[in-house]
């Protein structure tokens, strides 16, 4: 392995280019291992964001809880989400109301 330059071995202080380096060298790919740790990132960002759904569900509700049936509590409950889902995606919600014939 041979680094020829005065200032070729400021790139070894960055780890990614260590790594990248190694693996070249190995002649080992990493793009498999790179898609699956972007795959779990996004479903760890996507499990976050439910629990704070969730959290914001439960506080949103609890003054309720006693004065509602489990029915009502669930259908209050889904449209919760349902909401919390179209805003956390930015999409407009559709109401029937403003639909013409």
């Amino acid at each position: 392995l041979d680094i020829h330059g005065q200032h070729a071995w400021q790139s070894l202080t960055r780890a990614a280019a260590v790594r990248a380096l190694l693996d070249a060298y190995a002649q080992v790919s990493t793009a498999a291992l790179t898609r699956h740790w972007h795959t779990w990132q996004a479903a760890r960002s996507a499990h976050a964001d439910a629990l704070a759904a969730r959290r914001d569900l439960d506080n949103y509700i609890r003054p309720y809880r006693g004065k509602m049936t489990a029915p009502q509590i669930a259908m209050l409950e889904l449209q919760f989400m349902d909401r919390a889902l179209l805003e956390s995606a930015k999409l407009p919600r559709l109401s029937l109301f403003y639909m013409t014939r």
